[in-house]
């Protein structure tokens, strides 16, 4: 299938998906402890949600075929059917190589990107050290419900093939100006209340702006030392353009 062709069919399935989005929505989101709606309780010039998974998927040897294998039942999970393109590159890296086999799409509202890395170094008396990764990003603007429902099927698609992953799940929006240290905070009690959890630790002056929070809600957390979270609010201030971004993670930010 050709480059146009995937985009094409990417838009028309999407617009399907997304019809269907809204009853799945409302379950996945009492399940989560409603993060949406925790997330979209104010006025966003624009949002945008993204979805990132980085698995290692350790030394066990795959060839190209295999690689692209996964990157097709990933794809087939957020909605990209039919023959999709990989394209493999190999370049030297110190002493060691690495090849990506890869394969990446975007439309209007939403860019999809899937790499399957490995990582090959050669170690005494000429044994050869692999390393493999697979890294996912889906963005997608204006429609943070979307982003929820394909974390979940991500998600799922790893679990069918026995991969263990982290999958983050990210959503920001922006406002209007700056905002007071304590309107930052009231923001990110909010947020955190609303999904059933309790500040943990944070927060920032100037700029930057982060409280992490803990919900028993959401299964994922992350450990800081003995500290459970596996929620994080962002809040940070673009001089350039006088607006202010607001970003909620789960279990954290990437």
């Amino acid at each position: 299938m050709s480059r146009k062709k995937a985009l094409i069919l990417l838009v028309s399935v999407w617009g399907i998906a997304f019809v269907s989005l809204v009853g799945t929505w409302l379950y996945e989101g009492e399940k989560k402890g409603n993060i949406v709606t925790a997330f979209a309780a104010r006025d966003y010039l624009s949002t945008n949600g993204v979805v990132s998974v980085y698995a290692d998927y350790g030394n066990k040897y795959m060839s190209v075929e295999d690689k692209e294998a996964i990157i097709e039942k990933l794809a087939v999970a957020v909605g990209i059917d039919g023959d999709i393109e990989c394209v493999t590159q190999r370049e030297e890296m110190n002493d060691a190589y690495k090849a990506t086999t890869s394969f990446s799409t975007y439309n209007n509202y939403s860019t999809t990107d899937i790499r399957v890395v490995t990582v090959e170094s050669q170690g005494e008396a000429g044994i050869i050290y692999l390393e493999q990764y697979i890294l996912m990003e889906l963005s997608i603007d204006n429609s943070v419900e979307s982003a929820v429902y394909y974390q979940d099927k991500i998600k799922n698609a790893f679990e069918q093939m026995n991969i263990d992953a982290d999958v983050t799940l990210g959503l920001k929006g922006c406002v209007q100006g700056t905002l007071s240290n304590a309107k930052k905070n009231a923001i990110c009690e909010d947020i955190i209340k609303d999904l059933n959890g309790e500040m943990v630790i944070g927060g920032g002056d100037g700029e930057v702006y982060t409280i992490y929070g803990y919900t028993e809600d959401i299964e994922d957390y992350v450990l800081n030392g003995t500290i459970k979270s596996n929620i994080t609010v962002m809040i940070t201030y673009d001089k350039a353009s006088d607006i202010t971004w607001i970003q909620v993670g789960t279990p954290n930010i990437n």
